[in-house]
C-alpha cells in the first residue's frame, strides 16, 4: 500500500514544510486561503489511484469484469478490517467507484476525479493520515482554497466552490456506501452558486485585434487555425477535432461536431488563414490540425482553450468584463442572428437550446 510516500519535489510532508505559508488551519495568511497544488506533484500516489481506478477492458468480455469486480471487494474487504485507514488508500477504492460512476462523460469524469485527488492532497498536507481525522475545516480550507494562475493566486468563486464541495460530498457518500466512512456529514449545507457571469460577443474592434495579434510572426502556426474555426462557431471540443477531411476552402466552409454534425461557413479571414496552414504545414488528412493527438478529448479540448485565451491576452482584451474564449464564437453568432434569427444562431453554434442562445448573445428573443 501507499502510505506517505515521497514523490517528485517531496511527499506530503515537504509539501506541507514548503506551503504552509496560505495555511488556513495554522499561521492564517492575509487571504486565508492556500494555493492548490499543481504538476509539480505529479509523484504523489493520486496518480496511481487514478491508473488503478480504470476498470478492465470492455472487450474481455463479463467474466472479466466479474474477476475485476470480486478483487474491488477483496481489497474492500481488506480495508475494513483494518482498525483505522490510510486516507490514500481511501482515495484509492473511491476513485475506483466514481470513475464508474461518472463513466458515460469522460469530461465530468476526469473534473471530479481530478478534483478529489486534489483534497485529499490537501488534507495530507494538513497533516491528515487517516480517513477518520478527516474534519469539515479540512473540507472548507480546499472549497475555498486559492487557486494559482500564470504566478498569481486568484481566489476562487462560487460556483467553483460549489462544484469542489459537491465533488467531495459524493467521495465520502461512495465511501459510506463501502461501509468504509462512518464520520458524519463534514460537508455542510450545499453553496449558493450564485449566477455565473456569461460570456459576450466580442465587438468588430476587439476581433479585429484579436485576428491582428494571433497571426503574428514569420512563420504560419496554430493559433490562427484556432481563431478561424472558433470565429466558424467551434468549441473547444469541436475545435480540437477538425481535420484537413472536414475544411472545404471552395466552398469556404468546416464541418463541426461529434454525432450532430453541421457545416458552418469560415470568415475570408478564416479561410485565409486556415488556406496558408494547409499549404504549409501539409498534414496529412485525418490528422488533427489544432492540436497534438493521443490524448484524451478533454485535455485537448483544454489545450483549445487555453491558446484561445492566449490569443485574447495577446490582443489585450483578455481582461475585459465577459470576455472569454467562447466570446469569438459569439461575435460570428451575433451576426448570424442579425441576418437570419435566433433559430439558425442556436444551430450555427451546435445549441439545442433558444434559451441559452439568445442569453449568450444578450438577446431577448420571447420579446419579438
Amino acid at each position: 500500500m501507499w502510505g506517505a510516500s515521497a514523490g517528485r519535489g517531496g511527499g506530503p510532508a515537504t509539501v506541507a514544510a514548503n506551503e504552509m505559508s496560505h495555511h488556513p488551519l495554522s499561521g492564517v495568511a492575509p487571504t486565508g486561503q492556500l494555493p492548490l497544488f499543481d504538476a509539480r506533484y505529479v509523484g504523489w500516489p493520486g496518480d496511481a489511484a487514478a491508473t488503478w481506478s480504470q476498470g478492465p477492458d470492455p472487450a474481455d468480455g463479463g467474466a472479466a469484469a466479474a474477476r475485476h469486480r470480486a478483487v474491488f471487494w477483496v481489497l474492500v474487504g481488506e480495508y475494513l478490517s483494518r482498525e483505522r485507514l490510510l486516507l490514500v488508500d481511501a482515495l484509492k477504492v473511491g476513485l475506483h467507484e466514481l470513475s464508474g460512476l461518472y463513466a458515460a462523460n469522460e469530461r465530468t469524469s476526469a473534473k471530479v476525479i481530478g478534483e478529489v485527488e486534489r483534497f485529499v492532497r490537501y488534507a495530507n498536507a494538513c497533516g491528515v493520515e487517516y480517513l477518520d481525522e478527516l474534519r469539515a475545516e479540512h473540507v472548507d480550507g480546499y472549497v475555498w482554497a486559492a487557486t494559482r494562475a500564470r504566478g498569481a493566486v486568484t481566489e476562487v468563486k462560487p460556483r467553483t466552490a460549489a462544484n469542489r464541495q459537491s465533488f467531495i460530498r459524493r467521495f465520502l457518500d461512495v465511501l459510506a456506501a463501502l461501509g468504509l466512512w462512518a464520520g458524519g456529514d463534514i460537508v455542510g449545507a450545499p453553496i449558493d452558486r450564485g449566477s455565473s457571469e456569461s460570456s459576450r460577443p466580442l465587438t468588430p474592434e476587439e476581433m479585429r485585434l484579436v485576428e491582428v495579434h494571433s497571426a503574428e510572426g514569420l512563420f504560419v502556426g496554430r493559433r490562427p487555425v484556432l481563431v478561424g474555426f472558433a470565429q466558424a462557431g467551434g468549441d473547444a471540443a469541436e475545435i480540437a477535432a477538425v481535420t484537413a477531411h472536414d475544411v472545404d476552402l471552395v466552398a469556404g466552409t468546416v464541418t463541426l461536431g461529434g454525432r450532430n454534425r453541421r457545416t458552418n461557413p469560415l470568415t475570408p479571414w478564416g479561410v485565409e488563414v486556415v488556406g496558408d496552414y494547409l499549404t504549409a504545414a501539409r498534414p496529412a488528412p485525418g490528422t488533427p490540425l489544432c492540436v497534438v493527438g493521443g490524448k484524451p478529448l478533454h485535455r485537448l479540448a483544454h489545450s483549445v482553450t487555453v491558446s484561445l485565451r492566449e490569443a485574447l491576452v495577446s490582443a489585450r482584451i483578455a481582461g475585459r468584463p465577459r470576455v472569454t474564449a467562447r466570446s469569438i464564437a459569439l461575435w460570428s453568432a451575433a451576426k448570424v442572428l442579425d441576418r437570419e434569427g435566433i433559430v439558425a444562431a442556436a444551430r450555427f453554434l451546435g445549441s439545442n437550446s433558444l434559451d441559452a442562445t439568445a442569453a449568450s448573445l444578450d438577446f431577448d428573443w420571447q420579446a419579438d
